[in-house]
């Protein structure tokens, strides 16, 4: 089921494409709605016969005119078998499929607007084109390893960038025209940067830059505007964006997962991308004035997403045994500025730990609901499956533990929203003296001794109960057990 993800306006000076296509076979038709798409996220306005036209309007009729509109700056003729034997074989739109440019109508337009983007060739290597246009240089989006190199060519024909001097792709600015409602316009960004890495371009850090900019701007789409809500439906309006959140979150792990997997997580820009996500959190208006208000709760779903986010991000790094990268993100300080104070202030991890209101009182209330938290069990509804529920249960101990060891007291701390589903350990392979010398940096210790003295000064300023629930997640008497 298809969900409405946070629009964004198509700029006016978007460059706008016309694409023609054959509608056969359908697995082609598929390919072309995607390259589409992944236009339209890189700021081109796309017209396609699947997105603008309208049950009534006549299919030829509606073609003639996107090739004639002055306003469409190139039409792509998207080449495969079947485009190019129809091309051919027909005469002035006489036939079902109007999304195929013939001969007469490439003829009475300016011939430069047109560019061939082939998708198929044939087995002597050759393209796949009409023979209107066999002569014509064309763009190959066929062949794997060409396609990086060809769709950013394209690109720079359809913005008019010298290849000489446009700048990095991921430097323009992003727009999204949503047509189909669960697509992102992050999505792409992770195929093109796969891509890239793969064949190890230089502009990687370029493209990995392009992506967390992208999430932030999608990010700021989960704020409920103030009118929507209601005494009737402030609860299904809130928990219909989380879900809405859900496709966002799911390909930043995607995201993650592949900088992680080719060691292209460059711990300094997560950073500086967490202080603008947490920037931009503080400085929320729906933060101003009572927490029991529709004016505040209209931030819980971003609010929630926030705090997943951040949990989800630690179960990952921390599953994976990045220890050296999370321990970099839970104890260097984030810089954040402060609008409403006019200063720039220094704060913690503990910023992403949130508490959403209206699910976790007003619904569990309003509906008598017997969970310790309703915030828990979505979380634990909505788990993928490259992060387990039991790598979430693990981060959020992790996470209080460490709050209270450097961050916080017995009143301030990160409070484990799945504490109820939790019942075993943590970190139980530090055991192990060679995982614990790995897993170490967590702590800021350089021996199970030092980590011992920390668990200590701890209790003197929080309390006894505390320090051996410590000691007890993190087992430490069985630490470094074996050699």
């Amino acid at each position: 089921m298809t969900k409405n993800i946070a629009l964004v306006m198509v700029k006016p000076d978007s460059p706008k494409v016309f694409v023609s296509y054959s509608w056969t076979p359908a697995q082609h038709q598929q390919k072309v709605i995607e390259f589409a798409k992944q236009l339209s996220a890189d700021g081109v306005h796309v017209i396609i016969d699947v997105w603008d036209l309208n049950t009534g309007q006549d299919k030829y009729h509606f073609m003639e005119r996107m090739v004639n509109d002055s306003s469409v700056k190139k039409v792509l003729l998207i080449c495969n078998k079947d485009y190019a034997a129809k091309a051919n074989n027909r005469k002035g739109g006489v036939g079902d499929e109007s999304q195929i440019i013939t001969t007469e109508i490439y003829s009475s337009v300016e011939q430069t607007k047109f560019i061939p983007v082939i998708f198929e060739f044939d087995e002597s290597g050759h393209a796949y084109m009409p023979t209107m246009i066999s002569n014509r240089i064309y763009i190959d989006l066929f062949h794997e390893e060409k396609y990086y190199d060809e769709y950013q060519k394209l690109l720079r024909d359809i913005y008019g960038k010298p290849s000489s001097t446009r700048p990095p792709i991921g430097d323009m600015p992003v727009f999204l025209k949503i047509d189909e409602p669960t697509y992102l316009p992050t999505s792409n960004k992770v195929n093109i940067l796969r891509n890239a890495i793969v064949n190890e371009k230089q502009i990687v850090p370029y493209l990995i830059q392009d992506y967390l900019d992208t999430f932030l701007r999608c990010a700021t789409g989960f704020e409920i505007p103030i009118n929507i809500l209601n005494d009737n439906n402030y609860i299904e309006e809130i928990e219909k964006k989380i879900t809405e959140s859900k496709y966002l979150r799911d390909d930043f792990i995607e995201f993650l997962d592949l900088v992680v997997s080719y060691s292209k997580f460059d711990k300094d820009q997560i950073h500086i991308f967490l202080e603008k996500f947490t920037s931009f959190i503080v400085n929320l208006e729906c933060l101003e004035g009572s927490h029991y208000t529709f004016g505040y709760m209209r931030c819980d779903a971003i609010l929630f997403f926030y705090h997943e986010f951040f949990l989800l991000l630690t179960s990952y790094l921390n599953a994976r045994e990045q220890y050296i990268e999370l321990a970099h993100i839970l104890h260097t300080p984030l810089i954040i500025e402060n609008k409403r104070r006019n200063k720039f202030e220094e704060t913690n991890f503990l910023v992403f730990r949130n508490y959403v209101r209206s699910l976790n009182e007003k619904k569990k209330k309003k509906f008598n609901l017997n969970t310790n938290s309703v915030v828990s069990d979505m979380f634990k509804a909505r788990v993928n499956n490259r992060i387990t529920w039991d790598n979430i249960l693990e981060a959020d101990k992790l996470l209080y533990c460490i709050s209270l060891l450097f961050y916080g007291d017995d009143k301030f701390y990160w409070y484990a929203e799945t504490s109820e589903y939790y019942v075993t350990p943590i970190l139980t392979k530090t055991c192990s003296k060679r995982f614990f010398d790995k897993a170490k940096v967590l702590f800021k210790v350089d021996t199970k001794e030092g980590l011992l003295k920390s668990i200590d000064a701890m209790e003197k300023r929080t309390n006894n109960n505390v320090a051996n629930s410590i000691r007890q997640i993190l087992k430490v008497n069985e630490m470094c057990t074996i050699s």
